[in-house]
């Protein structure tokens, strides 16, 4: 089934509305336009506007729904149609197609010609010779609905190609953030030398840079944290044995190695593998 936009009145202001009126055929019919600037038409002012109505014992006119829905199926349209909805212009004439009555010839005459170029978004006319009969202005008035279409795809085809001009700017800024990402996918507590590798360092000049920023200094010839960074999860001291002696040594935590990055960050040093990928 054919998939196209419907607008239920619930869904519409009523500053959305714009009613038209014709005296000679007895009519109101409403109108609103669509987000992408089509027109579209009260389902059931088009209904009566056509015809498909009958009697009902109470004397009011009550539309065909089963008729119209019917007739909508056959062209492609599974919607089930309902006083409340707007019909696109272009269904509006294929519709028009099904009504075989003088009247319905006229209120399709009247849109075409003088309700629908009233709102159109260009305020365009449909162009017409005095001798052109009513299936040659029909004829015109779907072309125009088609030409509406054709820019609206082409609108839809110009914001694919901005989307992906978009993606590409965010493909081309995913190299930036590898290493960091790095660091968060792994919990991982690392030596001072297997972080400064990872930045084209070695772990003497990383301790000083740690050091010149006031985040450790040294004592008793170890580094210890700042009080500012002290207990804050920064850090965590494993025992190693080496020989028959154990000896204490500092890791810093997937929380010290983001401060550490930071750190080294501000100061234009950047991780091998984002140098890398740069170059890539």
């Amino acid at each position: 089934m054919m998939e196209l936009q419907v607008i239920d009145k619930r869904e519409v202001k009523e500053t959305q509305i714009e009613t038209f009126n014709n005296t000679e055929l007895k009519i109101n019919v409403r109108t609103i336009k669509f987000e992408d600037g089509t027109i579209g038409i009260n389902a059931e002012d088009a209904a009566k506007g056509f015809g498909f109505t009958t009697i009902a014992k109470s004397g009011n006119e009550c539309v065909r729904w089963s008729r119209i829905n019917e007739y909508l199926q056959e062209f492609g349209f599974d919607h089930k149609w309902a006083k409340d909805d707007y019909i696109p212009e272009s269904l509006f004439y294929m519709l028009g197609m099904k009504a075989n009555n003088k009247t319905a010839q006229d209120f399709q005459k009247w849109l075409a010609m003088e309700v629908i170029p009233s709102i159109r978004q260009t305020g365009g006319y449909i162009p017409h010779n005095e001798d052109d009969d009513d299936a040659t202005i029909m004829a015109k008035a779907l072309l125009i609905s088609q030409k509406t279409i054709e820019k609206k795809d082409n609108k839809i085809k110009a914001l694919e190609k901005e989307t992906l001009k978009l993606v590409d700017v965010i493909e081309s800024q995913k190299p930036k953030l590898e290493y960091l990402d790095q660091i968060l996918s792994c919990d991982d507590a690392l030596l001072v030398t297997n972080i400064a590798f990872d930045y084209g360092l070695t772990a003497q000049a990383l301790n000083k840079i740690l050091c010149e920023e006031r985040i450790q200094r040294k004592l008793r010839g170890q580094w210890v944290l700042y009080s500012d960074y002290l207990g804050k999860g920064y850090t965590k001291t494993e025992t190693e044995i080496y020989g028959d002696k154990p000896r204490a040594q500092t890791l810093w935590t997937q929380k010290g190695r983001m401060l550490i990055h930071e750190v080294l960050t501000k100061r234009e040093v950047k991780a091998m593998m984002d140098l890398e990928l740069a170059e890539a």
